[in-house]
């Protein structure tokens, strides 16, 4: 990996121009390996783990990944995937993007949940330990906490298609850094394809503005805007028909700019254009103080591969924090996050002053990785004991309190995504 030397590698230098010095990664890593093994192998042998966790997992596995093959199944039967489902547990309608009902054409029905629910999981376990190379055991521990937080694990029980988007766009940075312009131009064509799954991916767009000519850079942009264009005329009709199909996203294990709204039952409609232009007058705010200010920090050369993963992972969070309401599975891409916040923020490894506002972001991101889940744990021992909307009621609360800590984080994250911006947009840095 870029960010992570091999043993015996040479040393290299660091974004900030310091030099770090080369460790083995063998040890670390074998032993992060070893817990998520643990971890994943006792969710499966005692189900009820999830439970502990504070994630309600219905009994069963891949029930996200179920519901897609299920709609692929009833438009096959002839039924509208857009009504209640008869053949989901839980009778779901189709509350996704329409390029998902082609999975049925390739032979894929709901009796093969299994296995495609165990190659998305698979798939995402061994990205994702493949991106995480920790160089000490503490490292090796934080990237644990953020791997095997309850909202990835929720994600994992579920085999969400948040793990496909994943798994499209992990490969994003190394092509932004790639020496041949062939792989470099599969970028806006894999953002455009994950855009018409999901949305907002369109937000990974940003990396657009990364690597190393301005002209192809302009270029890049042409064809992502061109793509977007095609994509927006066939996912046109999804876009207005999901809006009233989508559950009510709230409480725990969820986060967005509308949770305080909703949480009080006030009118989301006003509130989600306020919070974007909060969130578009922060960044400008930033933009402009930094630029006054010459705090932006001018590192040498381009982005590496470990500053663009996390470039990537904050563009999709703070785009899902803005716009609304979000499942905790969104936190998946936290992973991208941790290699950097680590490096910039608590990394020893040579003398260089540790970047302040990385580490608040990385003390944050454990904070709001985590409390959903101890707030569900604590509840989870009165049951029985306490009236149902007793619990109902004091969950609502904290859930209501651990707020302005998910905007601190958010607010955290949205000053790095601008420092980048500042330090590493291609275009830019040529006219300087």
């Amino acid at each position: 990996m870029a960010d992570s030397p091999e043993p015996n590698e040479a040393a290299k230098p660091r974004g900030n121009g310091a030099v770090a010095p080369a460790r083995g990664v063998f040890g670390p890593w074998i032993s992060l390996v070893g817990v998520t093994a643990l971890m994943l192998t006792l969710l499966v042998l005692r189900p009820g783990s999830f439970f502990d966790l504070g994630i309600n997992s219905y009994g069963t596995w891949f029930l996200d990944s179920y519901a897609i093959l299920a709609s692929n199944d009833a438009q096959a039967l002839g039924l509208d995937v857009y009504k209640p489902n008869p053949l989901d547990p839980f009778h779901r309608p189709h509350v996704y993007s329409s390029w998902w009902l082609y999975l049925g054409r390739f032979g894929l029905t709901r009796a093969d949940t299994g296995w495609v629910g165990l190659v998305l999981v698979g798939g995402f376990v061994a990205t994702a330990l493949a991106t995480l190379r920790p160089r000490r055991y503490s490292e090796a521990a934080w990237y644990a906490a953020v791997l095997l937080a309850p909202p990835v694990l929720l994600a994992v029980n579920r085999a969400n298609n948040d793990l496909v988007v994943f798994l499209l766009l992990a490969i994003l940075p190394a092509c932004v850094l790639a020496r041949s312009r062939i792989v470099r131009n599969v970028v806006p064509f894999l953002i455009a394809f994950a855009t018409g799954l999901k949305y907002y991916p369109a937000a990974a767009a940003l990396l657009l503005l990364a690597g190393r000519d301005r002209r192809e850079a302009r270029a890049r942009v042409v064809i992502q805007a061109l793509l977007f264009a095609v994509v927006g005329v066939s996912i046109a009709g999804d876009l207005r028909r999901l809006p009233g199909l989508m559950p009510k996203t709230e409480g725990l294990m969820t986060f967005g700019s509308t949770a305080i709204p909703s949480v009080l039952n006030w009118r989301l409609g006003p509130w989600v254009v306020l919070a974007g232009f909060v969130g578009l007058g922060i960044a400008t705010a930033l933009w402009a103080r930094q630029a006054r200010s010459g705090q932006s920090r001018k590192l040498a050369g381009e982005a590496d591969t470990c500053e663009l993963r996390f470039v990537l992972g904050a563009a999709l969070l703070c785009a899902c924090f803005w716009l609304g309401m979000n499942q905790g599975y969104r936190w998946v891409f936290a992973i991208w996050l941790a290699p950097w916040l680590w490096r910039e923020g608590f990394s020893r490894d040579d003398g260089a002053p540790r970047d302040r506002l990385a580490r608040a972001t990385g003390v944050l991101l454990f904070c709001v990785l985590w409390t959903d889940s101890a707030i569900a744990v604590g509840s989870n021992r009165f049951i029985g004991r306490v009236p149902l909307d007793s619990i109902l009621r004091w969950t609502n609360i904290l859930y209501f309190v651990e707020q302005p800590m998910t905007w601190a984080f958010f607010l955290c994250l949205l000053a790095l995504l601008v420092r980048h911006l500042r330090s590493h947009s291609v275009l830019r840095r040529q006219e300087a």
